[in-house]
C-alpha cells in the first residue's frame, strides 16, 4: 500500500483556514468556493463556468478557481473525514467538468502574466497538478474504490499536467514555478518514478534553478515583497519534508539561511515591512534570538544597542534596535532599494518605513490584492510610497538595476544610509540620516535632462491627524506623539491628501483588499535639478536637533531656512521669552531669556540675565527631581542678586528619553558633555564680549564636579564648588548605574573606568590654572567628606591647595591653586548654605 505523504507536500495550506466540523461538512455539502475570506461565497454548480468572465479583474480569484483550490480546506480535514466517498465523488465530478473544457488543449500552452484563460496559467497548472497528486495518494491510501471511468479520468489528468509541467516552455523562475515543479514531482512519485527519470531529473534541476534564483547569496528573497519571502520560504520547507529533493544539498543550505534572515524583514513585533507585495500579518515563525550567520550579516553598533544589516548588496538596508529590545521601546528603519524583476515589484525605489519607541510612523502602501481596478494601480504607482515621484519616470519600463544600496554606516549616534538611481535622463541619489527616537533627515539629489514636475511623497501611518500645515511643513499628532515634517526648501509647494478617491492618494493597505485612509504629505517642484532636504522630527526638540546636525554636516544651507513659530518652544520659564539657535552663535541681547542652543549635535538649555558688565557668572545644575519638571533651571531668579551679567545651564545629559536626574554633563561615551559645554562657553563669551578672565563658574554637588572639570579649559577663571563630588563613581550607585546605561550604553563598567575615568573623576592640571579654585565643604556632610574630599586632597602636594578656617577672609589668602573651605552646618548637610550666604561667598569671589 502506498504511504500517507504529509500534507504540507502539497502546499495547500501555505494560507490555512481554520475549519470547525460543522464548518467542513458545509464546504463539502454545498460545495463552497471561499480562495480569501474578503470574498464571497461560490457555490459550484454545475456545468461550471470555469473561465468567470464576470470576474475579470480579480486575477487571484480567477487563478484559484482553476487551480482547485476549493479543494485546498477539503484537503486539510480528508484523512479525519467520515465522508471520504463523497469528497472523491465531489472530486471527480470536478475533474469530468474541467477535462470537458481543456481536455483537447495542447499540453505545451503558454500563458502571459495576465492572461484571457487561467486554464493553463503557471500557477493555476501547479496548484491542479497538486490536488490530483493528494487525491491519487489519498485514494490510495485509504483504499477507496473508484470506478474504471473514473481511474480513467484520473491517468489521464495526471499524464496531461505531467506532460505541460515537464516543458522548459511553461516553466516560470518565480514562486509560481515552486508549485510547477512540486505538483510534477508529486505526480511523477505517484505515477511510479521508474517511468518518469528524465522527468524527475528535470525536476530537481528546475527545484535548484529556483532556489538559487528566488534567494541571493545573503537568504534574502528577490521578489521585492518581505510578505513573499515568507510565502516562499513555507514552500520550499514544505518541498523538504520529504526526500524527494535529497539530491540537491544546496536546497537546504539556501533554506536555513532564508529562515535566519527572517527576523530582518519583519518589524519588532514580527510584522513584514509593506514594501511590495506584502501585507502586515504577524508572522509567529520568526525568531529573533536565531544568531545564525549573525557575524556575516549583520553589524552592531559600538553603543550595543542597534544593529544593521550588512547585505546592501541584497536591495535592503535595516537598521533596528538589538534584538533582546521589547517590542514597545524598539526602533526599525527598513530601507528599500531592489529590483530583480518585475515579480511583486511596486515602484517603490527607495522608499522607507520608520518604526519607534514601539509604533510605526512612516508606512509604505502595502499590496492591496490582484484585482485590477484604480485602487491596485495607486498602490503599484510610485506616489504610494516614501519614494520622490518623477514626472514621466517609471522604473518597471527600465532594465532591472539589482540593487541600488551603496552604503549604510552608524556614526555618532546616526545611521546613515545612501542609494542612487543613476540613469541617462534621471539621476536620484537619497542619503537618509536617522537618530533612533528623535529624527530622521531624507536629502535627495535630483538632475534631470530637462525641467520636470516631480514631488517628494511622506505616507504617515493611518492613526495621525493633522494639526497644522503651511508651504513646506505638517504637524501631526497620533495618541499625544508628535511628528514634525518639514522640507527646507522654501519654494516647494505642499501636496497633501487623506483618503483622497479623485487624485488617488492617501491610502494605506496592511491586510489584502483592505484600503484605509491615511495623511500622505508632499513637496512639489518643477525643474532640473533640485536638493530636497526634509526633516521628520518627533518633537519640537529633536527638529533643532536634527537642524543642527544639517548644519554641522553641510548637508544644506540653514542659514536660508524660515523657521516656523509653530516649531518653537514659547517658553522654558513662565513670563521669560525663549529663543533657539541651531548652532553656538548665541548674541544675548540683554534682559532675562532662555535659549536652547546646539552644539556639535548636543542640545544645552539656558538661562541668562544679560547685564551691563563684563564679568558673568556660569552655574552648572546638581541633581533636579523628575517629578516636578525637567527644565528646572537652578538659581535662576537668583540674577537680581548680581550685578553681573548670569548664566544657568541645565545637564544635556538629562532628558525626556531617560529617568537620570544627575548627569554630571557626562552626555554620551562619543559626545562628551563636558567637551560640547567648553566649545559653547568659549564661542558665548566670545560673541558676548566676555573675558575669561571675569568669568565665575559656580556649583554644588554635581554641578561642583562640572565646575571642577572645567578648570584646564578655563585656567584664568575662577571656580567654586560646594559639597562637590570628585568621583562620580563613589556617589550613589543607583544613580551611577544610570548614568552607566545611559551614557556609555553597551559598554561593561571596567570597560568604561578604563577608558574613560577622566570624565568620572576630578582631574586639574594646577601648573596651568592662573585663577585659584574654591572648595566649600561641609564637615557634616561625611560621605562627600572620606569618599571625595579626603582621597582627593591626599592625592595633591600640600603645596598646591591650602585648608581654610571658616572666618578667613578671602582677600588675606596666601598664593595658592585651591582653597579648601571648611565649614560646619550639621542641618544643612550636603545641601549648600543659604541662599544669602552662598551670594555671599560668590560676591566676595567676584570682587576678590
Amino acid at each position: 500500500m502506498t504511504s500517507l505523504i504529509p500534507l504540507r507536500i502539497f502546499l495547500n495550506n501555505v494560507f490555512p483556514l481554520s475549519l470547525n466540523n460543522d464548518d467542513a461538512k458545509y464546504i463539502v455539502h454545498n460545495r463552497i468556493f471561499k480562495p480569501r475570506r474578503d470574498c464571497e461565497e461560490y457555490r459550484i454548480t454545475f456545468p461550471i463556468d470555469w473561465e468567470s468572465i464576470i470576474r475579470i479583474e480579480d486575477r487571484n480569484w480567477r487563478m484559484n478557481f482553476q487551480g482547485w483550490a476549493m479543494f485546498h480546506p477539503i484537503m486539510d480535514f480528508f484523512d479525519v473525514s467520515i465522508e471520504k466517498e463523497k469528497i472523491v465523488n465531489y472530486f471527480f465530478d470536478v475533474c469530468e467538468d474541467w477535462y470537458k473544457s481543456y481536455g483537447n488543449d495542447s499540453d505545451d500552452v503558454v500563458t502571459t502574466r495576465m492572461p484571457a484563460s487561467y486554464a493553463w496559467y503557471d500557477m493555476s497548472v501547479g496548484f491542479r497538478a497538486l490536488v490530483i497528486a493528494f487525491f491519487m495518494n489519498r485514494i490510495d491510501f485509504w483504499s477507496i474504490v473508484i470506478s474504471d471511468r473514473h481511474q480513467k479520468i484520473l491517468d489521464r489528468l495526471a499524464t496531461k499536467h505531467i506532460n505541460n509541467l515537464k516543458l522548459e516552455k511553461v516553466f516560470s523562475l518565480n514562486n509560481h514555478g515552486m508549485f510547477q515543479i512540486q505538483g510534477l514531482m508529486a505526480l511523477i512519485q505517484l505515477k511510479g518514478i521508474q517511468n518518469f527519470e528524465s522527468e524527475r531529473q528535470y525536476a530537481l534541476k528546475k527545484i535548484e534553478d529556483l532556489v538559487l534564483s528566488q534567494y541571493d547569496r545573503n537568504g534574502i528573497h528577490l521578489e521585492h515583497s518581505p510578505h513573499y519571502h515568507f510565502y516562499a520560504l513555507t514552500t520550499f520547507e514544505s518541498l523538504l519534508e520529504n526526500d524527494w529533493y535529497n539530491d540537491k544539498p544546496a536546497i537546504k543550505e539556501i533554506v536555513l539561511k532564508a529562515n535566519s534572515i527572517k527576523k530582518w524583514i519583519v518589524d519588532p513585533f514580527a510584522r513584514p515591512t509593506c514594501i511590495g507585495d506584502s501585507i502586515m500579518k504577524i508572522q509567529k515563525s520568526v525568531d529573533f534570538k536565531n544568531t545564525s550567520f549573525s557575524d556575516e550579516l549583520e553589524v552592531i553598533t559600538e553603543d550595543k544597542q542597534f544593529v544593521y544589516s550588512n547585505f546592501n548588496d541584497s536591495g535592503y538596508s535595516i537598521f533596528r534596535s538589538d534584538w533582546n529590545e521589547k517590542p514597545e521601546d524598539s526602533t526599525y528603519l527598513f530601507i528599500m532599494g531592489m529590483y530583480h524583476s518585475k515579480t511583486h515589484k511596486h515602484r517603490d525605489c527607495l522608499s522607507f518605513e520608520w518604526f519607534d519607541n514601539g509604533k510605526k510612523i512612516l508606512c509604505d502602501s502595502g499590496k492591496y490584492g490582484y484585482k485590477s481596478d484604480k485602487y491596485r494601480n495607486y498602490f503599484l504607482s510610485n506616489r504610494a510610497h516614501n519614494t520622490v515621484e518623477i514626472e514621466g519616470f517609471d522604473i518597471l519600463k527600465i532594465k532591472p538595476y539589482g540593487s541600488s544600496i551603496r552604503s549604510s554606516t552608524y556614526k555618532n549616534n546616526v545611521f546613515i544610509s545612501n542609494s542612487k538611481l543613476d540613469y541617462p535622463a534621471i539621476e536620484f541619489e537619497r542619503t537618509i540620516y536617522f537618530k533612533p527616537n528623535k529624527w530622521l533627515v531624507v536629502s535627495d539629489d535630483l538632475n534631470f535632462q530637462r525641467a520636470r514636475n516631480a514631488t517628494q511623497w511622506f505616507h504617515l501611518e493611518k492613526e495621525y491627524v493633522l494639526n497644522n500645515v503651511d508651504e513646506g511643513y505638517g504637524v501631526f499628532t497620533k495618541n499625544g506623539d508628535k511628528l514634525i515634517i518639514h522640507c527646507l526648501d522654501s519654494e516647494v509647494k505642499n501636496s497633501i491628501h487623506y483618503g483622497d478617491v479623485n487624485n488617488m492618494q492617501g491610502y494605506v493597505s496592511e491586510k489584502d483588499f483592505v484600503c484605509q485612509n491615511s495623511y500622505a504629505l508632499g513637496f512639489r517642484f518643477h525643474g532640473k535639478n533640485r536638493k530636497l532636504v526634509t526633516i521628520l522630527a518627533l518633537n519640537n526638540e529633536a527638529y533643532f536637533e536634527a537642524l543642527a546636525y544639517i548644519k554641522n554636516q553641510n548637508i544644506y544651507d540653514v542659514v536660508k531656512v524660515k523657521l516656523d513659530s509653530n516649531l518653537v518652544k514659547k517658553s522654558l520659564i513662565k513670563n521669560i521669552r525663549h529663543e533657539s539657535y541651531i548652532d553656538g552663535q548665541l548674541s544675548a541681547t540683554g534682559g532675562k531669556k532662555t535659549y536652547s542652543v546646539f552644539k556639535n549635535s548636543m542640545r544645552f538649555d539656558i538661562f541668562m540675565d544679560k547685564k551691563v558688565s563684563d564679568k558673568m557668572i556660569v552655574m552648572l545644575p546638581g541633581a533636579i527631581d523628575r517629578s516636578k519638571r525637567i527644565y528646572n533651571f537652578q538659581r535662576f531668579s537668583w540674577s537680581d542678586d548680581f550685578d553681573c551679567s548670569l548664566a544657568c545651564f541645565l545637564d544635556p545629559t538629562v532628558r525626556e528619553e531617560n529617568n537620570i536626574g544627575i548627569g554630571w554633563f557626562q552626555g554620551l561615551w562619543n559626545s562628551y558633555g563636558i567637551d560640547n559645554l567648553i566649545d559653547l562657553l568659549k564661542e558665548i563669551f566670545k560673541n558676548n564680549n566676555v573675558n575669561e578672565d571675569n568669568v565665575v563658574f559656580f556649583g554644588s554637588s554635581a554641578g561642583g564636579f562640572s565646575s571642577l572639570q572645567l578648570a584646564d579649559a578655563f585656567p584664568s577663571s575662577k571656580i567654586i564648588a560646594i559639597n562637590p563630588q570628585i568621583y562620580v563613581y563613589k556617589y550613589s550607585r543607583k544613580e551611577y548605574e544610570k548614568i552607566i546605561a545611559y551614557s556609555y550604553a553597551g559598554k561593561s563598567e571596567k570597560e568604561i573606568l578604563a577608558s574613560y575615568r577622566d570624565r568620572l573623576s576630578v582631574t586639574i592640571n594646577y601648573e596651568l590654572r592662573t585663577a585659584p579654585i574654591y572648595y566649600y565643604q561641609n564637615s557634616a556632610d561625611g560621605h562627600h567628606v572620606l569618599k571625595h574630599m579626603v582621597p582627593y586632597l591626599d592625592s595633591l602636594e600640600t603645596s598646591i591647595y591650602k585648608l581654610v578656617e571658616e572666618n578667613e577672609d578671602i582677600d588675606e589668602l596666601e598664593n595658592r591653586k585651591l582653597y579648601v573651605f571648611k565649614y560646619v552646618d550639621h542641618q544643612g548637610g550636603h545641601s549648600p548654605p543659604s541662599r544669602q550666604k552662598t551670594v555671599q561667598i560668590i560676591n566676595d569671589v567676584i570682587d576678590s
